[in-house]
């Protein structure tokens, strides 16, 4: 079958369950009958077995890139997103790669945190790899970097995400949040916003979901309109990174005037024209293929291995950030130059 068939037939297959509405979020549960035979462990398992380390590509660093190295004997799942906490500067993951067992590889990243290009001091002195985060990319940056990644994947620029736009929105959550963070940190905001975070992982925990046991990801909304949808292989998948993609939607809803709505009608419309939508075939780093999906309205991919999809995401994009830059428009000409990136007064090249 191809690739781009087997994602279709996938996102096809997924049923949407009752969903449930917290203040102005709404998550429909997405369940599938069968799980993927696909072995791996978590970023965050493979953390605590410490055999896994994320570090700089070189003493002086590379603001887009970081170095990661396998020691176990499993495959390892780390997700579109994620959060990298350490090094120079915190980074997040641009898409979801599965690394083999015993490998190491260049990963590509976006920096969310501009105020700092230097190890950290204090109590993580002398640390020179990253640490667990607890948290992803908020999920209307993912929409935006979803959005550039594929538009530099098409330019031949490989999985290279809008630094600059990055930064702007970060700049902007922290005003919005009210947060005073000395290194433009997106870790600060979510640590400004644990408290009110924690009232949506009680409400909306994995467990309050009928038939719970088959969940393989959600649907989520925002005041009643479809932001996103997260779904992977496996349950177990599922329940191990619940919170935290839960967090990355709730912090949506923290800012939101109206309270939400869950409809079943508008979440399988949604994953029809993710089915439906044009798809595009790359490389990501480590196995399988990146299946990237883009039509007018959506934006998203999936990882594909082994005729199996690992993690598909998708987004609604209709009404997404009137004020942002098109990623069309600021990196149209990505592929003939190469973009300056001020750190900490010093200047870097992606």
């Amino acid at each position: 079958m191809a690739v781009t068939d087997v994602l279709k037939e996938y996102v096809g297959e997924l049923v949407i369950g009752k969903g449930i509405v917290k203040e102005a979020l709404g998550v429909l549960p997405v369940q599938m009958g069968k799980a993927s035979q696909v072995a791996y462990v978590t970023y965050d398992e493979a953390l605590k077995k410490k055999v896994i380390t994320v570090g700089e590509v070189s003493e002086g660093g590379s603001v887009p890139e970081l170095r990661l190295i396998n020691e176990g004997d499993q495959r390892v799942l780390i997700l579109d997103g994620e959060q990298l906490v350490g090094a120079k500067q915190n980074r997040i993951l641009n898409t979801t790669i599965l690394v083999e067992a015993h490998d190491t590889l260049i990963i590509p990243v976006t920096c969310v945190e501009q105020g700092r290009w230097s190890y950290e001091h204090g109590r993580h002195a002398g640390s020179k790899d990253m640490r667990r985060s607890g948290h992803q990319m908020v999920a209307r940056e993912r929409v935006m970097k979803a959005q550039a990644v594929s538009v530099n994947l098409a330019a031949g620029a490989g999985h290279r995400g809008d630094q600059g736009e990055t930064w702007r929105r970060i700049d902007r959550r922290m005003h919005d949040f009210g947060v005073n963070s000395p290194t433009s940190a997106m870790e600060d905001v979510y640590e400004k916003a644990e408290d009110r975070l924690k009232a949506y992982l009680e409400a909306l925990a994995l467990e309050a979901f009928d038939e719970s046991e088959s969940i393989v990801g959600a649907v989520f909304t925002l005041e009643g309109e479809i932001l996103g949808m997260d779904a992977f292989d496996k349950h177990g998948t599922a329940e191990k990174v619940w919170d935290k993609l839960l967090n990355s939607y709730a912090m949506e809803a923290l800012g939101a005037k109206k309270d939400g709505d869950v409809n079943a009608g508008k979440a399988e419309a949604f994953l029809t024209g993710v089915a439906g939508a044009k798809m595009d075939i790359f490389s990501p780093p480590g196995l399988g293929k990146d299946v990237r999906l883009q039509t007018d309205t959506v934006v998203g991919a999936g990882l594909v291995v082994d005729d199996q999809v690992i993690h598909a995401y998708a987004f609604n994009t209709q009404g997404e950030d009137e004020g942002a830059e098109s990623p069309r428009s600021t990196m149209s000409s990505f592929g003939t130059r190469r973009n300056r990136i001020t750190v900490n007064k010093h200047q870097y090249w992606e």
